[in-house]
């Protein structure tokens, strides 16, 4: 079995995708970001942009709508600060955690075995995404995925939503939507095309 390193912005699903992943092949999670493994046969996680060229991992990439995760990692403070400025600020800038665009940024780079998993796919059709997951990670398919999500629910209640598309976002004008929407594209470029064409035209068409 290979390492198994999950890429993600913070509230971007990643816990879940962790879980799963946990289930499937009953490998070990290391509570350590990827940037200090040591060990084989683990599943690791990152928020930053990881340059990775060994060919035994397998890279899972969780993105969920930029709009949401990057309010919902800033609303703590809501009534302190402006959402909308903070929120423009994890989209595009590496802060203390890391950037949206940046971990996109690094999965893309990646050569080998690796898997994009979009977090409104998995919560409107967990068995399919979770079918993908399996087929991915050369392991039999589980029967009580439905069952599993409850479960993964229940072990991480603050982490773990129910998948709600524009629960975040809604505290955001349209006009501050289009903005995060140009910035994201400026940012990334063909790379916004590839992966995040998508959010902008639910939003805006």
């Amino acid at each position: 079995m290979h390492n198994i390193c999950v890429f993600s912005f913070p509230r971007s699903g990643s816990t879940l995708v962790r879980f799963l992943c946990r289930k499937l092949t009953g490998i070990e999670e290391d509570k350590a970001f990827f940037s200090k493994a040591t060990s084989s046969d683990r599943i690791w996680h990152t928020h930053k942009h990881q340059k990775i060229e060994d060919e035994n991992f397998k890279i899972v990439l969780t993105l969920r709508n930029y709009k949401e995760c990057c309010v919902s990692h800033v609303r703590r403070f809501e009534g302190k600060i402006s959402l909308f400025a903070e929120a423009k600020k994890m989209l595009i800038r590496p802060d203390i955690v890391s950037s949206y665009t940046e971990v996109i940024q690094a999965f893309d780079e990646y050569e080998y075995d690796k898997l994009l998993i979009y977090y409104e796919d998995l919560m409107e059709n967990a068995q399919a995404e979770v079918e993908r997951l399996a087929k991915f990670l050369n392991v039999p398919m589980i029967n009580n995925v439905d069952e599993l999500i409850i479960e993964a629910r229940n072990s991480y209640p603050e982490k773990i939503s129910d998948g709600e598309k524009h629960f975040h976002s809604n505290k955001l004008t349209q006009d501050q939507k289009e903005e995060l929407d140009k910035l994201a594209e400026q940012a990334l470029g063909g790379l916004y095309n590839k992966y995040l064409d998508g959010y902008k035209e639910f939003l805006n068409g």
